[in-house]
């Protein structure tokens, strides 16, 4: 009963959407396949840090999903990291609350994120990417929301940034309030622009 519990306050808990961009850089979107466009980033691309023994399985996970739909694997970066490291410790002085950074302020922040917060239960990296995977049995490529990133009813914005085509690193951080985690990951170039599909 324990068990389905923790389970149950997880789900529940699992942020309902995450980071949607609603307006690209002012760069021009390029063809991606698939009919699919995003937008073209100006910045360089950060060199691949190795991924920390306490996140092992993250990128693991997430790139073993990215091969299913034939986009190019993920980096691990330290850079993106020490972001997400940032936001998870300020989300831990809130007490663990899950909540996305904000778009503008302090806290404004030009990467992709996914957040995921647990109770109860010591989670490994790879449980929380394959939570914001389990995604992928709602998405539904051709009759998707992208302005919201939903498909048939149900949340899937977690998992199309997983799989976003441009999106080339990602970096990743957890903090504990007594036996609860928040779990932080972002992600370069950012991913879910509304009106965009993945790949």
């Amino acid at each position: 009963m324990y068990f389905i519990k923790s389970l149950a306050v997880v789900l529940v808990f699992t942020l309902i959407n995450c980071t949607v961009k609603t307006s690209s850089p002012s760069t021009p979107p390029t063809e991606t396949g698939v009919g699919s466009s995003s937008p073209a980033t100006t910045t360089a691309v950060p060199t691949a840090d190795p991924q920390p023994a306490a996140m092992q399985g993250m990128l693991e996970t997430h790139n073993a999903y990215r091969s299913e739909v034939g986009v190019p694997p993920l980096q691990w970066s330290d850079k993106l990291a020490q972001v997400a490291s940032e936001w998870a410790t300020e989300l831990q002085r809130r007490g663990c609350k899950m909540e996305h950074r904000p778009h503008s302020g302090q806290w404004d922040s030009p990467y992709g994120e996914n957040i995921y917060w647990s109770k109860g239960m010591a989670r490994t990296p790879t449980h929380v990417a394959e939570n914001w995977a389990d995604e992928k049995a709602s998405f539904d490529y051709e009759h998707a929301n992208y302005s919201n990133f939903t498909s048939n009813g149900k949340v899937v914005g977690h998992y199309t940034q997983m799989v976003w085509r441009q999106t080339t690193h990602v970096g990743c951080a957890m903090r504990k309030c007594g036996d609860a985690e928040i779990w932080v990951c972002n992600y370069e170039p950012a991913g879910n622009w509304m009106g965009q599909r993945p790949y």
